[in-house]
């Protein structure tokens, strides 16, 4: 199976880390910019990572092969659909117009991504809830698949929803400051400062 160099997805791995980093920054200092946006490029950088770092059918970490780049791809345009077609999906009324072909593709296609991440990062148990979840809604709980839709993917209510905002803006910089002070070495100076002061007390 034609496979990239583990040189090459090292370096790319690097860069979109490196560039993810910047974005975030940026908006830390700046403001966010639309919610579509911001958590879409956030999610996209997110998945096209995870595509890299944990390559493999069986998510097994091996190297990344055209599977894997095939998959970031349609994840990272997934992603990126509702920020790229902001105007359509800001007026269009959702749980009223029905979505549109595009929408069924993407969507579909986001939720496929997602699932299949989640499987590499953590195992068949999370995926496999979430599935029987939406199996659920869309037959005991009997609702239509533009609805779902609709939720899922077409509002901040679902995918782009509060959890994503939270990482998109505090963990991710929670994340930063706390690979800065490993790297740099500040998280062993802030311990040997609090043992230098309490150290040789009870409890200290």
């Amino acid at each position: 199976m034609l496979q990239l160099p583990v040189t090459l997805t090292r370096r790319t791995i690097t860069t979109i880390g490196v560039v993810m980093s910047i974005f975030h920054l940026y908006v830390a200092f700046v403001g966010p910019p639309n919610a579509y946006v911001m958590r879409g490029l956030h999610l996209a950088f997110a998945l096209v990572l995870a595509f890299l770092i944990l390559p493999g059918r069986n998510g097994r970490a091996e190297r990344v092969g055209w599977w894997d780049v095939t998959l970031l791809l349609v994840a990272a345009a997934a992603a990126m659909y509702p920020s790229v077609n902001l105007d359509y999906i800001e007026n269009r009324m959702y749980y009223v117009d029905d979505p549109k072909v595009a929408d069924y593709v993407f969507g579909g296609a986001l939720i496929l991504m997602i699932v299949e991440a989640t499987r590499r990062a953590t195992g068949w148990a999370l995926p496999v809830t979430a599935v029987v979840f939406m199996a659920y809604g869309v037959t005991v709980g009997d609702q239509s698949f533009g609805v779902m839709l609709d939720q899922l993917y077409l509002t901040t209510e679902g995918i782009f929803g509060i959890p994503l905002y939270v990482s998109a803006t505090y963990v991710m910089l929670f994340i930063l400051f706390g690979s800065f002070v490993e790297r740099s070495g500040a998280g062993q100076l802030f311990m040997d400062f609090a043992l230098a002061i309490a150290g040789h007390t009870s409890g200290g």
